[in-house]
């Protein structure tokens, strides 16, 4: 299980550590590249403030943390029960919540501090989700929107053999922005991933090749009692709620999201799921048309918990890949 993480971004770096024996981890956030600069010049313009460098400091640091918390610690998000991000306003508050909760306190860090009692990998995430709104909100000259994957994807469709015209993939994937699919694994399966390729649980098995599976045993029969061990599992969506069961199951624990360039949605024998393949009412088809009548503009890039029932079985559709996902076909292959 990783204990430390860091995260880093054009406006700032966080610091992420699970607090040993309790239930909390903790944020260390630090101001960087220009934006500092500009905080600095700010202070040493004005002469009062100048005189008094490390509290003004301080204050600007701590205003920095809540922009970026307030990003999360939204009404709607805490309602949906994940958990709240602790900042603090003086030395004194930080001391009495790390009092309160049973927490180490070190002096001279209530600035830059964040708090949040949930466990390191949901932390992760949710910092991750609070600081590309920040960057993007607030600091929009250093937002990068994500590489579009559409040109490559087309140039490659017109060499391939595929399902239908490819207009209409075009215009049906830039609609309903499916720019990538995802397929979370265990770390430790990294380097096979790059030499071999994410494969199915047949195709390792003829290969010769041992995993850490992120699946369940049970799902896996349950593939093989559907005809499904031949296929890659793939989702729409980045935050899979499949990925938090493995993680609270401990069947992973440092993980990889890989993402794939949609292409493979359209290559002969791939197959569609209207939800999690493994549900018993699971309608599996390999029919393109029924892949153009899923409802993405009903769950596609939209939370999960604030969904109804119907809506989250669509949220977990799935993409069925035959045999493997190649190498090139994961687009941040060479990030990872």
């Amino acid at each position: 299980m990783i204990s430390e993480q860091v995260l880093q971004y054009p406006t700032h770096r966080l610091v992420i550590k699970d607090i040993s024996n309790t239930k909390f981890v903790k944020v260390t956030n630090f101001v960087e590249g220009r934006v500092y600069d500009n905080m600095v010049e700010s202070i040493l313009s004005d002469k009062e403030k100048r005189s008094n460098f490390v509290l003004e400091e301080r204050v600007l640091l701590n205003n920095f943390l809540k922009s970026l918390v307030s990003f999360h610690n939204k009404a709607d998000n805490l309602l949906l029960g994940q958990p709240e991000m602790y900042v603090f306003s003086d030395e004194a508050e930080y001391y009495v919540h790390c009092l309160i909760n049973d927490l180490p306190y070190n002096e001279q860090e209530w600035f830059n501090t964040i708090l949040i009692r949930t466990n390191i990998l949901v932390c992760i995430s949710l910092l991750k989700d609070a600081s590309i709104k920040l960057v993007k909100t607030l600091y929009p000259q250093y937002y990068s929107k994500p590489i579009s994957v559409f040109e490559d994807l087309f140039k490659d469709l017109y060499t391939k053999k595929t399902k239908c015209e490819i207009n209409l993939y075009k215009d049906f994937l830039i609609s309903n922005e499916i720019e990538r699919l995802y397929h979370f694994s265990s770390r430790n399966n990294l380097s096979s991933i790059k030499e071999n390729g994410i494969c199915s649980v047949s195709e390792l098995a003829k290969l010769g090749l041992s995993v850490n599976y992120s699946s369940s045993s049970f799902s896996r029969q349950i593939d093989s009692n559907k005809d499904l061990s031949d296929y890659v599992h793939l989702s729409y969506e980045r935050k899979h709620p499949m990925l938090f069961v493995a993680l609270a199951e401990g069947r992973i624990y440092d993980y990889v999201i890989f993402e794939i360039q949609p292409i493979v949605i359209f290559q002969e024998g791939t197959k569609f799921s209207n939800m999690n393949a493994a549900k018993k009412n699971a309608i599996i088809s390999d029919d393109i048309n029924f892949f153009l009548k899923i409802p993405f503009d009903r769950f596609h890039n939209r939370e999960y918990y604030s969904l109804n029932d119907e809506d989250k079985n669509w949220y977990q559709s799935e993409i069925l890949v035959r045999q493997k996902i190649v190498a090139e076909q994961i687009i941040n292959i060479k990030e990872l």
